[in-house]
């Protein structure tokens, strides 16, 4: 079964955590198909034509650029933007994976931490920055279970309960690394893999 009703034909919130093409590329046809209420993006500069002809669609809806200080709320759900930690419209990254948007979904007492593909050095700032706000039930592993990501001493701050790898069946970059893994069965967590199980849905 789809998550989403083939007949539902808007999305309230979209977020395009950072203009790499496994994550920019299908949000184009999403902009087209559905009305969007509106777009969370970084406005990082890539020099790349499917960003550009994304960054033309959102200019049709309400764009909202991501920053720390800027929550959401939808309901009882609240969506808190934990990085980047102010705002880093036109800059430039060697790597794109470490301008990612990281939120905190809470709703009740479960928090769900997404981490886009930012890796040890974003985490690194995250623990020096929020440190014991970090707990989460659920973690969506960074950067697709890769060993760039999910540092140990993350992992140890965050103790998710559930981790999420959100990765291709086959994929060329052989996601995830044994290493990563190996290092959330050493924390107890459960580990939910999208190449094993296809979609993965959390009720709640």
């Amino acid at each position: 079964d789809l998550v989403m009703p083939y007949t539902d034909s808007s999305i309230d919130f979209v977020v395009l955590t950072h203009p790499h093409a496994d994550h920019l590329d299908g949000l184009v046809e999403v902009l087209e198909r559905f009305e969007v209420g509106a777009v969370l993006i970084t406005g990082v500069f890539a020099d790349d034509d499917t960003y550009f002809e994304f960054l033309d669609k959102v200019a049709e809806v309400p764009v909202y650029f991501a920053e720390s200080g800027t929550d959401f709320l939808f309901g009882d759900l609240k969506m808190d933007v934990l990085y980047p930690f102010s705002q880093i419209v036109g800059e430039e990254f060697k790597n794109l994976n470490n301008s990612s948007v990281v939120l905190m979904i809470e709703s009740g007492d479960l928090r769900i931490l997404l981490t886009g593909d930012a890796e040890g050095e974003v985490e690194q700032e995250l623990i020096e920055r929020y440190f014991g706000k970090l707990k989460s039930d659920i973690l969506k592993a960074g950067h697709h279970g890769s060993k760039t990501a999910s540092s140990a001493g993350f992992l140890s701050v965050v103790r998710p309960d559930v981790v999420v790898v959100q990765v291709g069946e086959g994929n060329s970059f052989s996601h995830p690394h044994e290493e990563s893994l190996r290092a959330f069965e050493a924390l107890g967590a459960t580990v939910r893999r999208n190449d094993l199980e296809g979609i993965i849905e959390f009720i709640f």
